[in-house]
């Protein structure tokens, strides 16, 4: 080999069919109906944070040390 002479390693890319893309459907949108502030259930928030740190007990020991 030549002195600085460049290798390309990866094979060149040959050139690919062009595969046609159909455009994407919209998707429906849900109307917005503003009444306020959203309140979540205290019994579903508790749930779901007590399932949290069974899920992630590991991590949350270590954050806390």
């Amino acid at each position: 080999m030549a002195h600085g002479a460049y290798v390309d390693k990866k094979p060149n890319k040959l050139e690919e069919p062009q595969a046609t893309y159909t455009a994407k459907k919209p998707a429906k949108v849900a109307p917005v109906t503003p009444t306020g502030p959203h309140f979540a259930d205290l019994d579903k928030v508790r749930a779901t944070n007590a399932k949290l740190i069974r899920v992630h007990h590991k991590v949350l020991q270590k954050l806390a040390q």
